[in-house]
């Protein structure tokens, strides 16, 4: 599932990939986003977590998380992705 995450500085829209995503969580989730940004002709800052509790995507997922990231590719003003996983353990 994809999660809004509203703890993040003005101008910055947060989502959390968590369990499996779905075709519905794009459509329910990050499409507003997009048309939000795109409607106030607004560049976009998006930041994804990528949650511990993250198990992967369906294809169709995986095809809407394609076809939106290039509808979205020009309004993009900037984009970064975290997980939890991918930082150094300090040991």
């Amino acid at each position: 599932m994809i999660e809004r995450d509203l703890d993040v500085p003005a101008g910055v829209a947060a989502v959390r990939a968590v369990g499996i995503v779905t075709p519905q969580d794009y459509h329910d989730v990050v499409a507003p986003i997009l048309a939000a940004a795109v409607a106030e002709r607004r560049g976009l800052r998006i930041l994804c977590t990528v949650d511990e509790a993250f198990t992967g995507m369906t294809p169709g997922a995986v095809w809407d998380d394609v076809r939106l990231g290039f509808a979205a590719m020009r309004h993009l003003a900037g984009c970064a992705r975290w997980s939890p996983t991918s930082c150094g353990s300090g040991t």
